[in-house]
């Protein structure tokens, strides 16, 4: 019997990493090994041609197993969509990876606050140490800090998660086995000798190319619960990450810039366009605290990024994050409120029926849209689109956090 994970790396391999064709494909066959097995003809009456066609027709595993065997090399990991392990954060994302290559021991995402940083190569001595000591913040604070593992802003941020205690998780844009940035070696090297993480949807030998990075973005938008933007230049990157963000649902933070730096002006729009403005990490994890109120500690926050702008942080003055195992999942309810016709706007009659559902859900506290996803049986897409459309229609109210709640009447 063939490993399944051979048909998941056989389909990313001939979808490409972040292939806009990844929808079709989990939605014309009911599995990859489907696909795989599928002819030339079925495969054009799904809709594939071209140059995509002809590696959907290419049918030799011999590729994949080798990807396979070196991907488990050196106590690595690989997961597939079909793995108990695989986050659904991604599973839900734009474009899910197909196969994720990891190093290190992947936390439970869904259920651990994470916020992703992000911003420019070229940093200055500001965006660093604003980078560090807010990833300090939220990493004593009890939050996973997610990067890209490259210079600048990236590796300030692994840097100050480090320095706080904490979590971080490294998204590369090319192959485990690859040195890269080769500056960051050490970086890489600190961050899975303190329980970190990284990972990355490019098999063994995959080079850093230049158009993996924007692929590469949706990830740390899709792993996180928010994204915070420092130091970013028009037409950086990091913007792309912060529109993916906000597709996704996410929230979007950006510390503010020097008005005279090129570096800061498209993190600075990004305020402009109506992302929050914030100085202190506890400022981003009071907006999770209903959400986390068993991890998430706000004056832990404020310690360490006070200790780390002064110089550095020294592990024994700092509370540290919880460790892995005591992360619990968010609650799955909050304490029932029965609605009075009279305290509240009433759900439209031609509301969705999707829509009325989770407006029977809704209570005067807020709560998490996940939340109400599990208690409403809706994916998570639906959810969002439904709670949007109360909230067009003028009876609930939305939070930071994607929290949600009854709109009472003034």
């Amino acid at each position: 019997m063939r490993d399944n994970r051979l048909y998941w790396i056989w389909l990313q391999q001939a979808l490409e990493p972040g292939g806009t064709k990844t929808a079709l494909a989990l939605s014309a066959f009911a599995s990859p090994e489907a696909a795989y097995k599928a002819s030339r003809s079925e495969l054009m009456r799904a809709g594939f041609t071209g140059a995509l066609l002809e590696r959907l027709c290419r049918k030799s595993l011999d590729p994949a197993a080798r990807i396979l065997d070196d991907s488990l090399r050196d106590g690595a990991f690989i997961l597939t969509m079909d793995d108990e392990a695989y986050p659904d954060c991604l599973r839900h994302t734009y474009m899910p990876p197909l196969v994720l290559y990891g190093k290190g021991e992947l936390p439970p995402l869904d259920r651990l606050p994470a916020v992703a940083m992000v911003g420019t190569r070229k940093a200055s001595d500001y965006g660093c140490r604003a980078a560090g000591s807010l990833a300090a913040g939220l990493a004593a604070g009890g939050c996973a800090v997610i990067s890209g593992g490259a210079v600048g802003i990236d590796a300030a941020s692994h840097r100050g998660a480090l320095a706080g205690g904490g979590l971080t998780i490294v998204v590369q844009g090319c192959g485990l086995d690859v040195d890269y940035p080769r500056p960051n070696r050490t970086l890489r090297e600190q961050i899975l000798a303190a329980d970190g993480v990284i990972v990355t949807e490019y098999p063994p030998g995959s080079l850093p190319l230049r158009e993996h990075f924007p692929v590469r973005n949706r990830l740390l938008a899709g792993m996180s619960m928010a994204v915070c933007v420092v130091e970013a230049p028009e037409h950086s990157g990091s913007l792309i990450t912060a529109r993916l963000a906000r597709s996704q649902g996410r929230d979007v933070y950006v510390v503010p810039g020097e008005i005279t730096s090129k570096n800061s002006s498209g993190s600075n729009d990004l305020i402009k366009d109506g992302a929050a403005l914030v100085t202190k990490a506890s400022e981003i994890l009071r907006d999770y605290r209903l959400r986390f109120p068993d991890i998430l500690d706000l004056r832990a926050a404020d310690a360490a990024q006070a200790v780390y702008g002064h110089g550095g942080i020294r592990r024994t003055s700092v509370p540290s994050a919880p460790a892995k195992d005591s992360v619990r999942p968010a609650r799955t309810a909050a304490p029932e409120v029965e609605p009075s016709a009279d305290a509240f706007y009433a759900c439209p009659s031609d509301a969705s029926a999707k829509a009325a559902l989770l407006y029977q859900m809704l209570t005067c506290e807020p709560l998490a849209a996940e939340i109400l996803a599990q208690k409403a049986g809706l994916s998570f897409s639906d959810t969002l689109a439904g709670l949007t459309e109360l909230e067009i229609a003028g009876c609930a109210r939305s939070f930071p956090g994607r929290q949600f709640s009854l709109k009472p009447r003034p």
